[in-house]
């Protein structure tokens, strides 16, 4: 079966969700390869657990990536002044290749949003999905179109990520340094797809929310960054004829700021959900798992308990591949995380023969047990998953 260029493309976007499913070890990296000769590590090399650290100035230092865990995004993200991208095109079929995004799941009693915006360097794709919680309404708007039409900041403390196309416009104002991100949607409606216009803000205050933000080699000259936070979210949003409001005590987006140089080959899975606890705080997880590569030492999985973000050691998924609306569960070897996903909507992309990519809406339930000890009923929080299988 032949596939198109447009395919590939969306397949190019696609693979690189979830690169932060693992890695190797930091002392298994450097016994494997000298990674050295493109990333500066920490000066920890016998610590057992992954330790969250200032962020640098500047992610490139003299050619080498800073790689670790850090308390917040880092302000200067160079990477084109790296030894890996060394200022060269970025282009599809050339190597390296660097993806950059900026999405967010929002929940809303009514309805839960998955949006996305995409560089792909020789190509965009934004798509914002909606699926109604009460009546399993779905619709899905996407414009795979020419890169000139997309930004992606560079950093979230003070700069944009947009597309613009007459009929379909997404922009985020990123204003860390203010604490939140502007979010303006206009996209008409087209065939069976409703208009959508929204007016919101998703607070990011960094004396109230730890961020949790990696920046992990992948192998050989491949790598992650990644942003991700549980962000109370309020404004104005129209879809179609329905109005609602959201909420910023009631209501969250998940932030997902990634920049990455991997690979297609991909198999993984992961959770993303938040809620509010009878105390007003936010309680959250965030958990990967990638067959692909060994359990990474930089983890990307942690539990977000008010203003506290607890890390988590490797974590697995029960779930069906061959029935995806099944429940899903995942948990840890240490007993802090035990939460079954149920599905209700959302998305399924069909690359056959190469694979598929599912990333479904729905309630998680069950327990998680934050670094203090603190354990933290999970009772129907909002959040979505995602199945990737290509190449496998």
């Amino acid at each position: 079966m032949m596939i198109s260029r447009r395919e590939i493309l969306r397949l190019g976007v696609l693979t690189t969700i979830g690169a932060a499913g693992g890695s190797l070890g930091l002392k298994e990296a450097l016994a494997d390869e000298d990674l050295t000769q493109y990333f500066l590590f920490p000066e920890r090399e016998s610590c057992p657990k992954p330790v969250l650290e200032e962020a640098p100035a500047r992610i490139v230092e003299d050619g080498l990536i800073r790689a670790g865990l850090f308390k917040s995004p880092v302000r200067e993200m160079n990477l084109l002044e790296s030894r890996i991208l060394d200022n060269k095109p970025t282009n599809w079929l050339g190597l390296p290749r660097l993806m950059e995004w900026v999405g967010a799941g929002m929940a809303h009693p009514e309805w839960y949003f998955g949006l996305i915006i995409v560089d792909a360097k020789t190509a965009s794709l934004p798509t914002l999905y909606g699926f109604n919680r009460k009546t399993g309404a779905y619709f899905s708007h996407g414009s795979l179109s020419s890169a000139k039409r997309v930004k992606v900041a560079e950093s979230t403390w003070n700069d944009v990520t947009c597309f613009r196309k007459p009929g379909f416009n997404m922009e985020v104002n990123h204003r860390l340094e203010q604490g939140f991100h502007k979010v303006k949607i206009d996209i008409h409606a087209s065939a069976k797809k409703p208009a959508v216009k929204a007016d919101l803000i998703w607070h990011e205050d960094l004396e109230k929310i730890q961020p949790l933000v990696l920046m992990s080699p992948l192998g050989g000259t491949h790598f992650m960054y990644n942003h991700k936070a549980q962000m109370p979210v309020e404004g104005a949003m129209k879809v179609g004829d329905q109005e609602m409001t959201f909420d910023p005590g009631r209501d969250i987006a998940n932030m997902d700021e990634l920049k990455s140089c991997a690979g297609l080959k991909n198999k993984y899975n992961w959770f993303n959900f938040g809620g509010f606890d009878p105390k007003g705080r936010i309680v959250g997880l965030n958990a990967s798992h990638s067959e692909q590569r060994r359990d990474h030492y930089w983890t990307e999985n942690c539990i977000w308990a008010g203003n506290r973000l607890s890390l988590v050691g490797p974590v697995r998924f029960e779930f069906s591949p061959k029935d995806i609306m099944k429940p899903w569960r995942a948990y840890d070897e240490e007993g802090r995380v035990d939460v079954t996903f149920y599905p209700e909507g959302g998305k399924t992309i069909n690359l056959s023969p190469l694979g598929k990519y599912y990333q479904k809406c729905g309630r998680f339930r069950g327990a998680l047990v934050d670094g203090s000890g603190e354990t933290h009923a999970v009772n129907d929080y909002y959040g979505c998953a995602e199945y990737m299988n290509v190449l496998n």
